[in-house]
């Protein structure tokens, strides 16, 4: 028997996700949470083998969870369900070990697969989400004739840009300081020869690069 978590902040969610994995004979759903200090108490009182998390929750927010558990829990298994299809979520849930991810219009039958092929030792990630990682390491674009080779970073923050975020902004969100938002902008500018950031959501519109979920 899987013994599973379900952690989301909205209760259709939870009782749609509960309804499907309860009709499943090898599947038992043995707590839900609504946030992710829940998921921690109910920890504290049961085994769990894996965990449907959602990323976008109050108090404490899936990634955080993830983070700890696989500090301080790493047998437990992790399916990131999440609406979040944008490729820097998707890169830390990867970078934290997460063993699946999948978007919350997969299939019912696809879902029940992940879990099963989850807790077995294996590895998850949908199509959708797959083509988004394809996509979003991308980093040689033709410009002028010339390839020009753009960084992680480079893409991430124009992609910042495109979504309408100032410097100061993506920096607290990337965790860098303002001057270094500032350089990467100009070096951003001098590889792809443009000069405002209108010129630079072309750029990210006509190349494939804007925000996921726009």
């Amino acid at each position: 028997m899987i013994k599973v978590i379900l952690a989301d902040d909205h209760d259709i969610m939870l009782d749609g996700y509960t309804e499907i994995l309860q009709s499943e004979e090898d599947i038992e759903v043995i707590g839900v949470a609504h946030n992710g200090k829940e998921v921690l108490t109910i920890l504290e009182l049961e085994h769990c083998d894996l965990i449907l998390l959602d990323l976008n929750m109050p108090k404490m927010d899936g990634l955080e969870v993830a983070r700890i558990l696989k500090r301080d829990k790493p047998q437990i298994k992790i399916i990131v369900l999440s609406m979040l299809n944008n490729i820097a979520y998707i890169q830390e849930a990867q970078e934290l070990g997460v063993e699946g991810y999948l978007l919350k219009n997969c299939r019912k039958t696809e879902l029940v697969d992940a879990i099963r092929l989850v807790a077995e030792g294996g590895k998850y990630v949908d199509d959708t989400v797959t083509d988004i990682i394809t996509r979003g390491y991308k980093s040689t674009f033709q410009v002028n004739d010339h390839d020009v080779f753009l960084s992680e970073r480079e893409i991430e923050i124009i992609r910042m840009i495109a979504m309408g975020l100032t410097t100061k902004q993506i920096g607290i969100e990337l965790f860098i300081s303002h001057h270094t938002v500032q350089t990467h902008r100009k070096n951003i500018n001098f590889k792809l020869n443009v000069h405002s950031p209108a010129e630079l959501v072309s750029f990210a519109k006509d190349n494939g690069i804007m925000p996921f979920n726009s």
